[in-house]
């Protein structure tokens, strides 16, 4: 697998084993977009998500060591 680069944007997707529910409640969407927003507006910029109970996509750009 190629390294994520600095300054490359990213689709990054997940879902459920066997398609089964990752989220099974709004708070389980707050609590995802809280840790994800924690951990890594830091090293990420986020341009475009979009959460279904089953699966998530991000649209990303890791941000550049001077940013």
């Amino acid at each position: 697998m190629e390294p994520i680069k600095e300054g490359y944007y990213y689709h990054i997707y997940n879902r459920g084993a066997g398609r089964a529910p990752i989220f099974f409640s709004k708070e389980d969407f707050d609590f995802f977009l809280e840790k994800y927003f924690y951990y890594l507006h830091i090293a990420v910029e986020t341009y475009a998500w979009c959460f279904l109970t089953n699966h998530i996509h991000l649209l990303i750009r890791i941000r550049p060591a001077e940013e």
